[in-house]
């Protein structure tokens, strides 16, 4: 019995792993400059991940799939501050490397839609079409480093705030995802897909504490990418194990808008900014399947792994895998 085909399945995942975290601001120099860029500030940290996923699937074709993630806090990070101010060529005119904090946190839901769902011998085939909705809300604080401007040299002090960086990012996404296994309750299973879309909303505050200037950009029309693959084994019919590698990727935005912040005036800059990211996710995750069926008496009971009469009459594999990706 294929969970959600004869019978309700809740499902729930516990993931922990590791993340690996880069965004890049840019602004974009005037046609008439030599270079292409004005301004580019590259973020990037690595830490530790944990997480709950959630999944229900009523009888039928339809899987509804909820989930939050925390990054936790890193000071291993690194930002890397170029300015190319010199129109006259493209060549760097102020750099400067701090340490950096991150911190951030993450939210999904989405809607499965079962394409295929068959079993026939000791595999199972399932493909199924994913609409979504993904967030994630990131904090960064640069401290302290070195730095070179027109040649001149120094370092600030180590405990200085240099920069302060808060992002959020979201997105509606669609997707298709293939899942092949053994149709056994101790079986193997393995899972690849991905969603994409041209409809992410971006929002993001960038404070450069030494001048007490914020810079307020939004971010508009940009590709975004989400691939998954994953591999697992189920340790009978109620817990299954998998390992994950979720790579996703944000590119550059067409629809883009920034405000300047000084305590003397609000300005609205001719220049462009712009946004990448890059956000790896990997780890394992544990998912328990919770099956529902209904007794004698017409009552909905949820039974771990199997129905509440007739349990033995359920074939191996009766769980679902990877179901709370």
């Amino acid at each position: 019995m294929h969970c959600g085909k004869e019978a309700p399945c809740l499902l729930i995942g516990v993931v922990s792993g590791g993340y690996w975290a880069k965004t890049d601001e840019l602004v974009e120099a005037r046609p008439e400059h030599a270079g292409d860029l004005l301004s580019h500030l590259a973020w990037e940290a690595r830490g530790d991940l944990i997480g709950i996923d959630l999944g229900y699937r009523p009888r039928g074709i339809v899987r509804v799939n909820g989930g939050i993630w925390h990054f936790a806090h890193t000071r291993t990070g690194r930002l890397v501050n170029l300015d190319y101010l010199d129109a006259t060529s493209a060549a760097i005119t102020h750099r400067s490397v701090s340490s950096a904090d991150f911190v951030g946190v993450g939210w999904k839901f989405s809607t499965d839609i079962m394409l295929v769902d068959v079993a026939g011998g000791e595999t199972f085939v399932r493909a199924f079409a994913r609409l979504g909705y993904r967030g994630n809300y990131h904090v960064w604080n640069a401290r302290g480093g070195e730095y070179e401007y027109l040649g001149r040299r120094g370092r600030f002090d180590d405990d200085e705030h240099v920069v302060r960086y808060a992002v959020r990012h979201q997105v509606f996404h669609g997707g298709v995802f293939m899942e092949l296994g053994q149709a056994t309750g101790d079986g193997f299973y393995g899972r690849i897909g991905g969603s994409v879309s041209f409809l992410p909303w971006v929002e993001d505050r960038d404070t450069h504490v030494r001048t007490d200037t914020d810079y307020h950009n939004t971010y508009r029309l940009g590709w975004y990418v989400l691939p998954e693959i994953a591999v697992g084994v189920g340790l009978g019919r109620q817990v299954a194990v998998e390992a994950f590698y979720e790579p996703t990727l944000q590119y550059e935005f067409t629809d883009t808008r920034t405000t300047i912040r000084t305590p003397r005036a609000v300005t609205v800059p001719d220049e462009k900014p712009n946004y990448r990211m890059s956000l790896h996710r990997a780890g394992i995750r544990i998912v328990w399947s919770v099956l529902s069926t209904q007794d004698s008496w017409g009552r909905d009971d949820l039974v771990a792994g199997r129905a509440s009469s007739g349990a033995s009459d359920m074939p191996r594999g009766g769980w679902v895998r990877g179901a709370t990706q």
